[in-house]
């Protein structure tokens, strides 16, 4: 999995499916190696976009495990998770909630409760409830994964930024905006200094932080991070990303808002 640590996806797409292929040849349709490859695999596919075929890859991964393995064994849980993901991704919400939910039973009963592996299920599901509209049952787990991974992670990790995120994003939603620029404000103090592994997440922070600013009336804070916003666009992207233009727009918004107050 080396080309895919080097982003070089094109190169580790066909050399994986020969794996796969090789590997059948040798062992068979079913056996743990044909899981681990499949697995690689549609983490390959999904970081390319491919999440369909992802899904098909994950799926027989899980199969094959869990014959194989049993459900209860860590490596079924890492391809069930990745299949979780996937659905997530392909907006399967509700496949997605019902299988996350299988795995967060097995794993509560065969881990203990502040194992790190529950922290990215429990983050999973969450978003799969955020995304039904489920926005009580969501908070729950977004706040359960904040607390798992606070405890168990370096305070500037790339994964407890995620969560607080999708809990900035309820909190907006549900238009608790203090509660929300503060997590906001918190996952852009992570994703800043995670830079530049999180260039898109760093954007799309700072333009979360803003709108919640403006809509708490705090104009002159808005315009200044909306203003940091356009300056990390442009240079991280270019003036006709898409990321740019939206952060151009609101900009512009806040500063006629300034300029004509009601």
């Amino acid at each position: 999995m080396n080309l895919k640590a080097q982003g070089k996806l094109d190169e580790a797409e066909p050399i994986l499916r020969s794996v796969i292929e090789a590997t059948r040849r040798v062992f068979g349709r079913e056996h743990p190696r044909i899981g681990d490859s499949l697995n690689n695999f549609g983490e390959v596919l999904v970081d390319r976009g491919k999440v369909g075929d992802a899904i098909a890859a994950f799926g027989e991964a899980v199969e094959i495990h869990r014959k194989l393995l049993g459900p209860e064994h860590p490596t079924t849980q890492i391809a069930t998770n990745n299949l979780g993901s996937a659905l997530v991704f392909a907006k399967e919400y509700g496949q997605a909630e019902q299988l996350l939910r299988e795995t967060l039973a097995i794993k509560e009963k065969v881990m203990p409760g502040d194992h790190i592996s529950i922290a990215h299920t429990v983050n999973n599901l969450g978003f799969a409830l955020y995304m039904q509209r489920r926005f009580d049952e969501a908070e729950l787990f977004f706040r359960r994964a904040i607390a798992l991974r606070t405890e168990a992670l370096p305070p500037t990790h790339a994964e407890l930024g995620n969560s607080l995120g999708n809990l900035g994003l309820l909190l907006y939603d549900t238009e608790r905006y203090l509660e929300a620029e503060d997590a906001f404000r918190h996952e852009l103090e992570i994703r800043e200094r995670q830079m530049p592994k999180s260039t898109t997440h760093t954007a799309l922070a700072l333009n979360n932080l803003g709108a919640t600013q403006y809509l708490r009336g705090k104009l002159q804070d808005a315009a200044q991070t909306f203003e940091q916003a356009v300056n990390y666009c442009r240079h991280e992207f270019s003036d006709e990303h898409q990321m740019t233009k939206d952060a151009v727009e609101k900009l512009a918004v806040v500063r006629a808002r300034i300029s004509s107050p009601k």
